[in-house]
């Protein structure tokens, strides 16, 4: 039941803004990063109960698994959706796209928790900026390679 509540209040429309990779949109970060920000304001006590059942999982063994599963879902949702992106716009990926969506997702979590603590430095913009600069160094190294 906690689950399909995080489904339904986080997870589903985060699948919605990684979807946002595969528009025509020319600054897809920027875009991922606002639907986020407008997510996480709304959501505040379901992402401080999803941090809570993050530290819960890390002790107990059944958790872990159901935790994992969720992330892997989210996971594999973000590669696909990079690897769509990076077809489109030509530039080549030369980090799997798995490894690449575990990065941003370990992101995604820590600013969430810098948000929630108070971090003025955890802008609602900084998502997408980090974003944009891995993808910028992706087109570096393509251009210079």
């Amino acid at each position: 039941l906690f689950l399909d509540l995080i489904d339904d209040r986080i997870d589903r429309p985060t699948r919605d803004a990684i979807d946002t990779l595969r528009s025509d949109s020319e600054h897809p970060s920027a875009d991922i990063s606002v639907l986020l920000a407008q997510l996480f304001g709304r959501r505040r006590a379901t992402l401080v109960l999803l941090q809570e059942y993050a530290l819960a999982a890390s002790r107990d063994q059944q958790l872990a698994e159901r935790y994992q599963q969720r992330l892997d879902g989210l996971r594999a949702h973000l590669a696909a959706a990079l690897e769509a992106r990076h077809r489109a716009t030509g530039v080549p990926l030369d980090v799997p796209a798995a490894e690449l969506a575990e990065a941003f997702i370990a992101l995604a979590d820590g600013l969430t928790v810098h948000a929630l603590t108070g971090s003025a430095a955890a802008t609602p913009d900084l998502f997408g900026h980090i974003a944009a600069l891995v993808y910028d160094g992706l087109v570096h190294r393509a251009q210079h390679d």
